[in-house]
């Protein structure tokens, strides 16, 4: 690839970046959003890549593992969870609220051929840290992968 090819796909991630919080901004002004299955929001992610993996690290910090589903496809991650509110039971007077409870999911695209069936995943410290594999030549998708953190 041509020094030039680079700066072009460099600039067109740098505006997908941008489009995507224009659009989450449009549509979810705020980090959540009510629905009828309670809230939903958006918890911080990172995703970079390393000379071998493409590491994905989320912030989701006041969950217990087994609130957490991480699934690998060949080119996508999806995360979901629930942070359950200590109030739910409405025997509390709330003075401020800022912190976000109930669902969430974020589909995260995977940049480039990754080895999904090699995953690894793990939550500490209130973060989750899902690392892939990459390979070299293009893949065939294979069947999702869940894992266990």
């Amino acid at each position: 690839m041509a020094p030039d090819d680079v700066s072009v796909l460099q600039r067109l991630r740098t505006l997908e970046v941008q489009l995507e919080r224009l659009a989450h901004d449009a549509f979810l002004s705020d980090p959540f959003v009510e629905t009828r299955y309670g809230s939903l929001w958006r918890p911080p992610t990172d995703v970079y890549e390393t000379d071998d993996a493409v590491v994905v690290r989320m912030e989701v910090p006041g969950l217990h593992v087994e609130d957490l589903s991480v699934t690998v496809h060949a080119r996508t991650l999806v995360v979901r969870a629930v942070r359950r509110d200590p109030c739910l039971d409405g025997k509390c007077r709330v003075h401020q609220l800022e912190v976000h409870y109930g669902l969430f999911e974020r589909v995260i695209p995977l940049p480039g051929s990754v080895v999904h069936e090699e995953a690894d995943g793990c939550y500490a410290d209130g973060f989750l840290l899902v690392t892939i594999p990459k390979c070299d030549e293009a893949r065939e998708p294979g069947e999702a992968v869940r894992l266990s953190l």
